[in-house]
C-alpha cells in the first residue's frame, strides 16, 4: 500500500538491504519493484536495511576489481565517478541535507560517501517526535550553507574533470610509448579515449545493476 502510494506521486522506490548467511555477510543488493522504473523520476526514495557505508564501498571496490580482472575495465578507468555509480545509491543525487536524531553527533556508518557535499543537521530529539518544525528547522539550516556547499561541490566537479583528464591523457601517452604527436591530434586521441573508457564504464555499471535484479527477482519473485 505504501508502495502504491509513492507511485501515485511518482516516486522512484529503492530497497537496500544485506543478504545474510550463516551470520556471514556475503554482499548486499538495491531491490527495484516491479514498475516501470523510467515513468518514475520525480524522486528518489532509497530504504535501507542492514545497511553499512563501509561494507557498501568495499563492495564497490570489489566489483571493479573483478571488472578489472575480467578485462570489463581497464584499471586507469577506475575513478570517483565509477565508484559513486557503483554505490547502491549509483542513480540517485547526493543527500543536499542530512538529518540525524536522538542528540547522537555522528553518522554511524551511513551515506559516508554520498554525504561528503551534504548539509549534516543533528537535531536533539527521537523520532518518533521529529516534527514538522524539526523538519522546518533543518530546511533553515540548510539554506544558509547552501552557497557554499554548491561552491564545494563545483569545486570537487572541477578537481575531478582535471584528475581523469590527465589520467586519460597518461593513458595515451603510454599506449603511444614516448611518441607524442602533435597538440591538435594528441588532443583528438584524448578525446576518443575518453569515449571507449566511457563506454567501458557504462557497460560494467548496467552489468552490476542487471546482476542485483536479477538476483532478487529470483529472491523476491512478482507472485
Amino acid at each position: 500500500t505504501h508502495i502504491q502510494h509513492t507511485h501515485t506521486y511518482n516516486i522512484h522506490t529503492h530497497t537496500t538491504y544485506t543478504r545474510i548467511q550463516h551470520t556471514h555477510i556475503h554482499t548486499t543488493y538495491t531491490h527495484r519493484p516491479h514498475l516501470d522504473l523510467l515513468s518514475h523520476l520525480r524522486a528518489y526514495l532509497n530504504v535501507c536495511y542492514a545497511y553499512t557505508s563501509r561494507h557498501e564501498m568495499t563492495e564497490a571496490i570489489k566489483e571493479m576489481a573483478m571488472g578489472a580482472q575480467d578485462g570489463l575495465l581497464y584499471p586507469s578507468d577506475i575513478s570517483e565517478d565509477l565508484i559513486e555509480q557503483c554505490l547502491y545509491t549509483g542513480d540517485s543525487p547526493p543527500p543536499d541535507l542530512v538529518v540525524r536524531t536522538s542528540g547522537e553527533v555522528r553518522l554511524s556508518d551511513f551515506l559516508l560517501w554520498q554525504s561528503t557535499y551534504s548539509h549534516l543537521c543533528f537535531q536533539d530529539v527521537l523520532w518518533p517526535e521529529f516534527s514538522v518544525w524539526h523538519f522546518f528547522s533543518a530546511v533553515l539550516s540548510y539554506q544558509q550553507s547552501y552557497a557554499s556547499i554548491q561552491q564545494a561541490r563545483q569545486e570537487d566537479r572541477e578537481r575531478r574533470d582535471k584528475h581523469q583528464y590527465e589520467s586519460d591523457l597518461r593513458s595515451v601517452l603510454e599506449q603511444r610509448q614516448g611518441d607524442v604527436p602533435d597538440a591538435s591530434l594528441l588532443e583528438q586521441m584524448v578525446k576518443e579515449h575518453a569515449e571507449r573508457r566511457r563506454e567501458r564504464q557504462r557497460t560494467f555499471v548496467e552489468r552490476i545493476r542487471t546482476s542485483h535484479a536479477q538476483f532478487l527477482e529470483q529472491l523476491c519473485p512478482a507472485n
